[in-house]
């Protein structure tokens, strides 16, 4: 299983997380850096994956949304676990 851990802590700005989740998914530079490609590309996983995410109350930007994807993310993918 492969394992992604981000620290979210100290996170600003959602462009934050992309920029950091981006490279450990995969991401093609020219990807869309918004909620929904980061649902098409966590329910379109093909390996088991379990991403960790630290720090993520204490983040300094809204992070509703992003639980919400997260969370559906995995709902529809049974190889996703996520931590927060």
């Amino acid at each position: 299983m492969r394992e992604i851990i981000l620290d979210c802590a100290e996170m600003t700005h959602i462009s934050q997380f992309h920029s950091a989740i981006a490279p450990e998914l995969g991401f093609a530079d020219a990807c869309g850096r918004n909620y929904d490609a980061l649902h098409d590309r966590l329910t379109a996983l093909t390996e088991p994956t379990h991403l960790i995410l630290r720090g993520l109350d204490r983040a300094m930007f809204p992070t509703g949304i992003l639980r919400r994807v997260l969370w559906d993310s995995q709902e529809e993918n049974p190889l996703l676990t996520v931590t927060l």
